[in-house]
């Protein structure tokens, strides 16, 4: 019999041999039924001749079989025999782009054999990794079938990128098809189970990669929970073998090795909480509004949980670590689904709408190559500074930018050398002294193709180094480049250099080089050309060879910075070294040469015009909400407070502390716990500033603010108050840098502020989300007398330090943990967080308690303080010194790491040596009953020995 034409052939994983493909393709059956277009799926071009009926020990074909109808099997080379029975073929959704997976099929998935006049769409399709991950050689004919397609739309961000970056095609974000399908289909499935009931209350455990940690941390669900864990692995892989990685043996679990589709389904709808570390076990858990715990499942693509769990505002149900899945059953609150409801319905309206368009009035979305396209790197400019592929708006609620903001795909090193000279135009760097060559032609060709240059050629890199001095003087010491090759070409600048570096001239050595990793291999024109000016320039640049989004951040900041450095302060050379591995032999097309617009960083210091200042103060008063963020200082002085204070009166905002910013007001606020309970996207829905200013060193180890703002993809203004005036972009958005002290910044700017008041309404909009987070409760289950631990000891000591005291915190777990717990702000806090290295709390503590004789106390794990224990037998304390050690046997902050080599477990006890020094009046607690007991001792001002007191955990 002779098929009939039909609307749609899927092609797709929907025999595949796991729960996830079987349903994906289900829902996207049913979607297409509800938009009444008749589809056939089409066969496995790779699957057996054997008739399907015949196949009844696959579960997958036998589902497909009750459910479909199907084409009859043709191999690869067949394929396009299809052609006569379609309108329309949909690559459906999966990792049918992943390389590794796509590979026997050749390019099938990408629908090579589809007529050109068949429309062909991808829905939901990815590439499964954050990268392209197919051969160079394959990339050409990948590229070229991709560009056949009418619509692409992809289920994560990360293929969207490489869509665009990659391979220069437009793509859409849809949800994948599971939330597209109506829940009664589901129900259907569910009715048709054939009897599967589960009469008791249970919690349902789907994993795909089971291991001991995995069930250590089920049993721990099962004891707190007192209710029966269902376990269900995928359905390909040997389940003997799998039940036995999690190594449980236990009444309390079941072990369902082969259910079908339709009791998989009924054990996501009738579970009381989900544990997962499937991407379809997460879709499924929303779908049915249940409360759920993934594991990042790294090895299935990692980087697709980060984009479904942000897209619902659902990142907090996500643990990194088996270990973290406890801490997510005990703490994580009940799930707002009306909000979730909220996102699904909205995104799901919008990918049936991109679906029907798609299939009734396609329309090519290929970026076009013509002057008006933009690069990947202005692209990233535009949405923000270079920062991380991630959505403003959060996970599914991306939207593909319109063609005009598409980018034109150019070879990394071009792009590289792209955004060299748009920062040159940038810093308005007009005069360009260039010497022939191959490894800086690139350039060459961007500064003679763009008049807002003047370029001189001078073959002698010997004498175009003078020249371009001479030019630079006669110049009024505006800076000039100079740029060559690499090798010898780079060395003959040197007599030039020199004299400009102890004449003061202001030069910008630009060096062609080849990639690092050729170095001593005998590569022509190759030396170690990035040191040749080392003692005769102020600064010298590598910039990094690697061209994702950290590599553009780093590459911007390098470059600016040296334009900066060349005039800061006293004029001088700088030299920056690009390698280039890529020569254009032919000269590119014009629309290749155009210039990005780029934004650039600005400095103000004491030298620059009263006009920039001022500038500064008009942007601060037109602010509505300004973040000021405080890392590591010295309490403020008398005069200092007094400014700090008129500044925050003043200006609309909050300052945001931690522990050792020493620095209190009506406008501080800590926001740890906050920023440690909140999402990326609640961040940035409730609390975005529209000025941020950072003042102060280092802030908390692993800061959970400094991820809020990197997520942050649109440009905001970033201003560092640094008094040495260098660069350094935390936040990846600096914008600004003032080269002036803290007090000088808050005096200019409290002075010229005029009458203007703060409205409160940022400091506000902060204060009620912190009321939000409640503060630890110490009678909670997890502070009880069986977890008692190094946190209840620091939460009770920080509450009871007598006010005007010292406290030292040391490095590590201690540090961190702190922010958990208010402090008296009259209390200075200090820590070793240069370098957050652990050796030497204890003698720095010891150091500032050999000042005068205010009660002073030192928090220290025991990893840190055996480290530096010598510190103490070096001069007798004072009767104000006060160390609590909290012994717990190991490296607290790295325990989670399972490593005896790196946690170090260890039996030692600090009281033989500490006894042994006559110093110390020695304390110990085992319990927190003990604890408890000694802490007024601990505590109290009146003693007259120094205090040690040991916790033993």
């Amino acid at each position: 019999m002779i098929m009939a034409k039909v609307d749609v052939g899927i092609f797709g994983l929907w025999y595949g041999n796991n729960y996830g493909s079987i349903i994906t393709y289900y829902a996207l059956a049913k979607l297409l039924e509800s938009m009444g277009k008749t589809y056939r799926m089409i066969r496995n071009p790779l699957g057996s001749n054997v008739d399907i009926d015949s196949l009844e020990r696959s579960h997958p074909l036998r589902f497909a079989k009750e459910k479909y109808q199907m084409t009859k099997l043709r191999p690869l080379s067949r394929m396009h025999e299809l052609n006569q029975f379609f309108d329309a073929f949909l690559i459906g959704s999966d990792q049918m782009w992943n390389y590794h997976l796509s590979r026997p099929y050749k390019q099938s998935y990408y629908l090579e054999f589809a007529d050109d006049d068949k429309i062909k769409i991808a829905f939901g399709t990815s590439f499964g990794k954050d990268h392209y991950n197919g051969p160079d050689e394959e990339k050409p004919v990948t590229e070229k079938n991709l560009k056949r397609f009418d619509a692409i739309a992809v289920r994560d961000d990360f293929s969207k990128r490489i869509c665009e970056e990659e391979f220069g095609v437009a793509a859409e974000t849809v949800l994948d098809p599971v939330f597209l399908c109506d829940r009664s289909a589901y129900d259907e499935l569910i009715a048709e189970a054939d009897n599967f009931r589960i009469a008791e209350e249970f919690i349902f455990a789907y994993i795909l990669d089971p291991n001991a940690r995995i069930g250590e941390c089920l049993r721990k669900i099962a004891e707190k929970s007192q209710k029966k864990v269902i376990v269900v692995f995928n359905q390909s892989g040997d389940k003997i073998r799998l039940r036995d990685a999690l190594e449980i043996n236990d009444d309390n679990f079941m072990f369902l090795l082969n259910p079908t589709v339709k009791e998989w389904q009924y054990l996501f709808c009738h579970a009381q909480y989900v544990v997962t570390d499937s991407f379809h076990g997460s879709c499924f858990s929303i779908i049915y509004r249940k409360p759920f715990a993934v594991l990042k499942n790294n090895g299935r693509g990692g980087s697709r949980f980060n984009w479904l769990l942000g897209g619902f505002d659902l990142l907090d149900r996500m643990a990194e670590t088996p270990e973290q899945i406890t801490a997510i059953f005990e703490n994580a609150g009940e799930i707002d689904y009306e909000h979730v409801d909220t996102i699904l319905e909205k995104e799901r309206t919008r990918s049936k709408e991109w679906l029907q368009h798609a299939l009734e009035r396609p329309e090519r979305r290929k970026v076009p190559a013509s002057a008006g396209a933009v690069s990947a790197v202005e692209n990233s400019f535009r949405s923000g500074i270079l920062e991380e592929h991630v959505s403003d708006l959060g996970g599914v609620h991306a939207v593909a930018p319109p063609p005009a903001a598409q980018p034109l795909k150019l070879h990394p090193d071009i792009e590289r050398c792209r955004l060299i000279v748009s920062l040159l135009k940038a810093y308005h760097i007009r005069h360009i002294v260039i010497s022939s060559g191959t490894r800086n032609m690139s350039l060459a060709r961007y500064f003679e193709s763009n008049d807002c240059f003047t370029t001189y050629n001078v073959t002698d890199e010997r004498s175009a180094a003078y020249f371009a001095l001479g030019l630079s003087v006669r110049l009024n010491y505006e800076p000039v480049v100079i740029t060559c090759t690499s090798g010898t070409a780079v060395t003959n600048y040197v007599p030039g250099v020199t004299e400009a570096f102890y004449q003061r001239v202001p030069l910008i050595i630009l060096t062609g080089d080849r990639y690092p990793c050729y170095i001593g291999q005998m590569e022509a024109q190759m030396i170690r050309q990035q040191t040749v000016f080392s003692d005769i320039t102020k600064k010298a640049f590598q910039l990094p060879i690697n061209w994702d989004s950290s590599g553009m951040w780093e590459t911007r900041r390098m470059v600016s910075e040296a334009i900066l450095e060349c005039k800061h302060l006293i004029n001088g050379p700088v030299h920056i070294n690009m390698p280039i591995n890529i020569i254009e032999h032919n000269p590119p097309p014009a629309e290749h040469l155009a210039l990005v617009d780029v934004p650039v960083i600005r400095r103000t210091d004491y030298t620059s015009p009263e006009s920039e200042w001022l500038a500064a103060v008009r942007r601060l008063k037109d602010a509505k909400k300004i973040m000021i963020v405080y890392g590591q200082n010295n309490p403020l002085s008398e005069q200092e407070q007094h400014y700090f204070d008129l500044f925050t009166q003043k200006y609309n905002c909050v300052v945001l502390t931690d522990h050792l910013s020493n620095v209190a007001g009506e406008y501080c606020l800590n926001p740890y716990r906050l920023m440690k309970a909140m999402t990326n996207d609640q961040f940035k829905k409730r609390l975005l500033p529209d000025l941020i200013i950072y003042v102060g060193g280092k802030r908390v180890l692993n800061c959970p603010l400094q991820g809020k703002l990197r997520s942050i993809i649109r440009r905001l203004p970033f201003w560092h108050v640094i008094d040495d005036g260098s660069l350094c972009d935390i936040y990846r958005k600096l914008t600004n840098i003032f080269g002036c002290t803290q007090a000088h910044f808050f005096r200019y700017f409290a002075e010229q502020a005029g009458d203007i008041q703060n409205d409160r309404q940022y400091l506000n909009e902060w204060k009620a989300a912190i009321a939000e987070v409640p503060p630890v409760d110490w009678n909670a289950v997890t502070w009880s007398k069986e977890r008692f631990t190094s946190y209840y000891t620091m939460g009770r000591l920080m509450e009871n330090i007598p006010p005007h005291s010292m406290l030292h915190l040391s490095v590590g777990n201690t540090f961190i943990n702190s922010h958990n717990y208010p402090l008296d702000p009259s209390i200075t806090v200090y820590c070793n967080m240069g370098t957050n290295g652990i050796d030497g709390s204890c003698s720095s503590f010891m150091g500032q308690c050999a000042v005068g004789n205010q009660l002073s106390f030192l928090m220290i794990g025991d990893l840190s303080f055996f480290y530096d224990m010598n510190s103490l037998w070096n001069k007798a304390p004072g009767p104000h010194v006060r160390i609590l050690l909290n012994n717990d046997h190991c490296a607290g902050l790295l325990k989670h790491y399972q490593s005896r080599s790196i946690t170090h477990q260890h039996g030692a006890v600090a009281e033989g040596w500490v006894r042994s020094l006559g110093y110390f009046k020695y304390l110990c607690a085992h319990n927190r009953e003990e604890f408890e007991e000694l802490l007024p001792v601990f505590t109290s001002p009146e003693s007259d020995r120094a205090i040690f007191l040991e916790v033993l955990f």
